[in-house]
């Protein structure tokens, strides 16, 4: 009996070897798929972490960046959790989550579908408050942000104040104030020259 058993003893090891082997391929080739969707997601969140804590420490006047991400692969949140670790956004449904504590604390967050991921290195801690136009009762809020949104980040006394818009909107913006400084310097204002120049 024994001597059968180890007989059978390759065989068996052989099935079981081919067991692990496939089962190691099935995980690196889910791996590969989904990689390179958290790679992406964490090295965008971490450079603009970097980007807002060196525009924040010299900050003069007014300063502004320009998020570029393909907003179809990741979404991208830009959230302030204060001195929390945790915001619940009841109109996203969404759970932002920090492994960090300290006071004004900001963080670039990846989500899919329900979950969020906001990595230590996507989050920095700022010298001041900040203030933002749709913040909840707490003064904590989220924003998704998308491919060519423009952050204005000007300080006042208390704190810091954002403001998210969209690129197109902020150009068109300068295209007005343009024609407007122009207009005024030749003093041709005229309305249905003004009217033209915005479409309608």
């Amino acid at each position: 009996m024994n001597k059968r058993g180890l007989e059978m003893l390759p065989d068996e090891l052989g099935g079981l070897v081919l067991g692990i082997g496939s089962a190691f391929l099935i995980i690196m080739m889910l791996l590969f798929v989904l990689m390179p969707d958290i790679s992406y997601a964490s090295e965008v969140s971490d450079s603009y972490a970097s980007l807002l804590e060196n525009k924040v420490s010299g900050l003069k006047d007014v300063e502004e960046i320009i998020f570029y991400h393909n907003s179809e692969e990741v979404n991208i949140y830009l959230v302030y959790l204060g001195s929390e670790q945790v915001y619940y956004n009841e109109n996203l449904d969404l759970r932002f989550v920090s492994e960090r504590k300290g006071e004004n604390q900001i963080c670039f967050c990846s989500a899919d579908e329900k979950k969020t991921f906001c990595e230590v290195s996507s989050c920095i801690f700022l010298d001041k408050p900040v203030d933002f136009p749709n913040k909840d009762s707490s003064g904590k809020w989220s924003s998704k942000l998308g491919s060519f949104d423009v952050l204005q980040i000007r300080e006042f006394e208390g704190g810091h104040a954002f403001v998210i818009n969209k690129f197109e909107d902020i150009v068109r913006r300068n295209e007005v104030e343009g024609y407007l400084e122009r207009a005024r310097g030749e003093k041709t204002a005229d309305l249905e020259d003004f009217r033209e120049f915005l479409g309608e």
